[in-house]
């Protein structure tokens, strides 16, 4: 996830973002540029969710970079779940069932 600051967001405010982000243990790298600071964030951004970051002063938004639901996303478990209801009745993976 990355955190876009306002062109005019203060340093205390970058900072009071900064200090958020690392409280919740991840970790913030900031990328200054000539208009607007951006705070990227590493780790499980799901520490997040209840600190309202988004409200922060300075913040302008923010955009998520990687994708949601890991666990459960092809990209992340490209193999098929197949569940075993028996030894011979199994359901996903090839095995067609009607239920």
């Amino acid at each position: 996830m990355i955190i876009i600051m306002k062109p005019n967001a203060s340093d205390e405010a970058i900072e009071k973002v900064k200090h958020l982000i690392e409280s919740k243990g991840l970790q913030a790298h900031l990328s200054k540029g000539d208009e607007v600071t951006i705070v990227g964030v590493v780790g499980d951004k799901t520490r997040l969710h209840d600190s309202n970051i988004e409200i922060s002063e300075g913040v302008d938004k923010i955009v998520n970079v990687t994708e949601s639901y890991k666990l459960v996303n092809k990209k992340f478990h490209p193999e098929d779940s197949v569940i075993e209801i028996t030894k011979d009745v199994k359901i996903g993976g090839g095995n067609f069932q009607v239920i």
